[in-house]
């Protein structure tokens, strides 16, 4: 559908109405509108918990496991095959806070989001550094008669007008809900933030427009791409089944393999897989309930066995002729 109006030039109807479009829909692209507000008071003070939308939420809804920033101690206590100079004899312990790293969980979401701000900082850096390209920040609000589209479909029409203006690759991050400042709720208004790289012709933003009806908004590059992900991550959709953070482009997975994350649950002396421990008394060089990671005397600590009690299962059975007298009991 084209939406050009004949009586006005071109250019300047084109950017009038996708200016007017983007002020009312994209007040949350900046991030200095969220003032000093923590996530925290978003939860609180907005409608935070309950907004939904065809299963899609904002993230730290759902309740959390029962373990979930619970304190676990594990380590090594093979002190035989600890032979540097600086922990011989020595165990290795470690103290850490368990967290399920579910977008969904109210406890660990925050977790979540710095992990995937993280791994996807670091995925794009190392795609800057072999390339020299330039990361921008590009914000897609979707028409008025696509809002309701399926997202899968949804999804590929973002992709789509991104080529169209030159979005060579990069990653789009789903947000389905705005806040509105005033009435101070989410509601629903989808849009998809890119941090991508690219080429944008002098015109093509206000061709597409008129083309797609989607309204498109350049933020320009990011001194921050840590920052500008985490913000993104912290208020974006939410949905079982559906990942957060999709690339696409010459930094899809198909492209640009996924970096794996190091195994940290092996000794780094003897690279045997760490198990539980407990203490037996108190070790005043590793603190309760608080992060540690380094060697201490082996005094006092021991490996936690796990012991499954299972009940035998008896398998009976009695003659035909027994039948009617155990029914009758059993009545």
């Amino acid at each position: 559908m084209n939406f050009r109006n004949q009586n006005r030039p071109f250019d300047d109807h084109a950017i009038e109405q996708s200016t007017t479009d983007a002020n009312i829909l994209d007040e949350d692209d900046i991030e200095s509108d969220l003032e000093n507000w923590s996530i925290d008071d978003y939860r609180m003070l907005t409608n935070w918990n309950t907004n939904e939308y065809s299963g899609w939420k904002l993230p730290g809804t759902e309740e959390e496991h029962w373990w979930c920033t619970s304190w676990q101690t594990k380590g090594c206590i093979h002190t035989e095959n600890h032979n540097h100079p600086d922990h011989q004899g020595k165990a290795y312990v470690k103290r850490y806070q368990k967290f399920c790293m579910r977008s969904c969980c109210r406890k660990c979401y925050e977790k979540w989001i710095a992990r995937e701000a993280n791994a996807a900082t670091k995925r794009m850096e190392n795609f800057v550094k072999s390339t020299g390209k330039t990361l921008i920040h590009v914000v897609l609000s979707v028409s008025k008669w696509d809002v309701t589209m399926d997202f899968k479909l949804m999804k590929k029409k973002a992709r789509k007008v991104l080529d169209q203006i030159g979005i060579k690759g990069g990653n789009l991050i789903f947000h389905p809900f705005r806040f509105n400042k005033k009435l101070r709720c989410w509601y629903y208004s989808p849009h998809f933030h890119c941090v991508c790289f690219g080429n944008i012709p002098r015109g093509k933003i206000t061709t597409t427009y008129y083309e797609s009806g989607w309204v498109i908004k350049y933020l320009g590059t990011r001194k921050s791409v840590f920052a500008t992900l985490y913000y993104l991550l912290a208020h974006c959709g939410v949905k079982k089944g559906v990942h957060s953070v999709s690339w696409f482009g010459d930094l899809s997975y198909s492209k640009v393999k996924k970096e794996k994350e190091p195994n940290r649950n092996t000794c780094p002396s003897c690279e045997r897989k760490l198990v539980e421990l407990y203490h037996d008394g108190f070790d005043s060089t590793v603190p309760p309930n608080q992060p540690f990671e380094g060697y201490v005397s082996p005094e006092g600590w021991y490996e936690v066995k796990h012991t499954i009690e299972e009940d035998e299962l008896e398998f009976g059975h009695s003659p035909i002729s027994q039948v009617n007298e155990i029914l009758k009991s059993l009545s």
